[in-house]
């Protein structure tokens, strides 16, 4: 285990992962020295669905973590007992990132590799694919999704902004730069439209079973404040049967099923992959 030192973090930032490594530190006490700022996340906040599909641990099985970014996922999920992690990335200083800290907690059985999804040739399949923060960064959205979920056997996590209002079913352009350490390589993107859209694209992609975990639309279509929806979506029905177990005291369940309070996908809609401006 390597002991990190406020110099590494420094050289490394800035960090989108706030990660504890102990001894005081943090990633995060890197970025302010860093001549880019970027957005910081707790990366067990989206593991919280983890745990509660999976309560008594991943079991050995594998995880794929589409745009890494710094791998924390990864590392969560050798934390919760994943016997193999693949993590990728368009940008080397992720991957740097994602190294160091595999090294500074001697996780054994995690990969990661600077390329982009069309690059990447799969030599395995994976039980379970992280696919946050990289849908609207891609020229084809549908296409990658096919991709990855060609190559996932039991659970996807999709978890996207979004520009859209309840029941639309289309894409709206996303022009984005290329320069900035959070932004797509293509210049070219899509935003979905929301939880709905992305629902129809799984359902039809081969896993019926979805979970809408949350969505905050944004404001009238105020593009400047994307919104944000997280779901869900599984092979078989049973992976939820944890999820679905309310905890002592909860009025509403922490997941909405397909169909419950909107369209259920496979209906009609606004727009099926229709495109917008």
């Amino acid at each position: 285990m390597e002991d990190p030192t406020r110099q590494d973090l420094e050289r490394l930032a800035p960090w989108h992962f706030d990660v504890e490594l102990g001894n005081g530190l943090r990633t995060t006490d890197g970025n302010p020295a860093a001549s880019e700022r970027v957005p910081v996340v707790d990366p067990n906040e989206l593991f919280q669905v983890m745990r509660r599909v999976f309560p008594e641990g991943l079991g050995g099985r594998s995880l794929l973590d589409v745009g890494c970014n710094g791998g924390a996922y990864c590392l969560l999920a050798h934390q919760m007992g994943a016997g193999h992690t693949y993590g990728f990335d368009s940008r080397q200083h992720w991957i740097d990132q994602a190294e160091f800290l595999v090294r500074h907690f001697g996780i054994d059985g995690a990969r990661f590799e600077t390329k982009s999804l069309h690059e990447v040739v799969f030599d395995r399949d994976y039980d379970v694919c992280i696919f946050k923060g990289i849908l609207y960064h891609l020229p084809d959205p549908v296409h990658a999704l096919q991709e990855v979920c060609s190559r996932t056997r039991e659970m996807i996590v999709v978890d996207s902004e979004t520009d859209g209002e309840r029941g639309d079913l289309c894409f709206r352009l996303n022009p984005e730069g290329t320069v900035s350490l959070m932004t797509g390589m293509h210049g070219l993107a899509w935003w979905p439209s929301g939880p709905d859209l992305i629902a129809e694209v799984l359902v039809r992609l081969g896993f019926p079973a979805i979970r809408e975990v949350f969505w905050r639309p944004n404001n009238a279509g105020n593009r400047a404040r994307p919104g944000r929806c997280r779901v869900v979506a599984a092979r078989d029905e049973a992976t939820f049967r944890h999820f679905d177990r309310r905890p002592a005291g909860e009025r509403s369940p922490a997941g909405r099923k397909a169909g419950e309070g909107a369209r259920a996908p496979g209906k009609a809609g606004r727009g099926w992959l229709g495109l917008r401006r």
